[in-house]
């Protein structure tokens, strides 16, 4: 705020009219409003020191009608703006409305990729696992197999397998029914892969034969791990399944020194030691190499 104690208005005169100038800039009407009134009347004490009084009059006048102008411009100017602030505020409004929809629509559409990957990930594990042990199926164990046996044979790494069958396990369905032999099913994978190495590659072939390729595994660790597994088997009690009786597995074990980066070899020798510990009184694990020792001897004594 300007003095009112300025002896020469003319200063006085030439700041409030830049004062409303820039207050009409920044579009603040009503100050420019108040700083006009301001010049006005330092405009007019202005020319009342330079002409008559009757000139002031006229000039007061004129600038009377002037003010009256500029302030119904303000008016103007006033409402164009609360029109183009409603039309901000709409505006505002739909911005608010089309972010609500398009968080609205992601939502949608991440809760859709979520159920679309559970649902991929159930259909790969219905397509991977046996649906009554939850352990591999034989087509998975297949392509799981022949990839760690090529990166085996890659590496020069030796690769084993461990197959083995349930001891007269139609015995037990015939004696105690299909749902005790599931029982047994289930309760031997859970007992077996609870004790396995976290690599290797379990499976259910079909029925009572199951099968385990164990990567970076030679066929002496993989006779003691098989060791474990046989013993494990052996000390499941059947209690549970609301009969009584003994629960045994024969196992075949061979490795890529005795048969070869082959998937068919190794399964095929395996399964050839598995039926050597079955002739040989069962719950047992025997080698390939057992095997052939047993087929030289036979070649000799013929």
């Amino acid at each position: 705020m300007l003095t009112s104690n300025m002896t020469n208005p003319e200063p006085e005169m030439i700041a409030y009219e830049t004062l409303y100038q820039v207050a009409v800039s920044s579009r603040k009407f009503e100050v420019a409003l108040n700083y006009y009134i301001k010049f006005a009347e330092a405009d007019k004490a202005f020319f009342d020191e330079l002409k008559t009084k009757y000139l002031a009059f006229q000039l007061a006048q004129h600038k009377a009608v002037e003010q009256k102008v500029q302030i119904e411009l303000l008016n103007k100017q006033n409402k164009l703006l609360k029109a183009s602030q409603r039309l901000a505020d709409s505006e505002t409004e739909n911005n608010r409305l089309f972010m609500a929809l398009l968080i609205m629509v992601i939502s949608l559409l991440a809760i859709a990729a979520i159920r679309s990957n559970r649902n991929q990930k159930r259909l790969k594990h219905l397509a991977e696992h046996d649906s009554l042990t939850q352990i591999y199926n034989r087509g998975h164990f297949t392509s799981a197999a022949q990839d760690a046996m090529q990166a085996c044979q890659i590496n020069q790494d030796d690769i084993s397998c461990i197959l083995f069958d349930l001891d007269k396990f139609k015995t037990i369905n015939d004696n105690y029914g299909h749902a005790c032999g599931d029982w047994v099913l289930k309760t031997v994978a859970r007992t077996c892969k609870s004790i396995g190495r976290k690599n290797d590659i379990f499976a259910r072939l079909g029925g009572e034969e199951f099968c385990i390729i164990l990567s970076r595994c030679d066929a002496n660790t993989a006779m003691k791990i098989a060791e474990d597994y046989r013993k494990a088997i052996e000390a499941i009690d059947s209690a549970p399944s609301g009969n009584t009786f003994p629960i045994t597995a024969s196992f075949g074990v061979t490795d890529s020194r005795l048969s070869g980066y082959s998937l068919e070899a190794l399964t095929g020798h395996a399964d050839n030691a598995m039926y050597l510990a079955k002739d040989t009184g069962r719950n047992q694990v025997c080698s390939y190499r057992d095997v052939v020792a047993a087929d030289d001897s036979n070649s000799v004594i013929i």
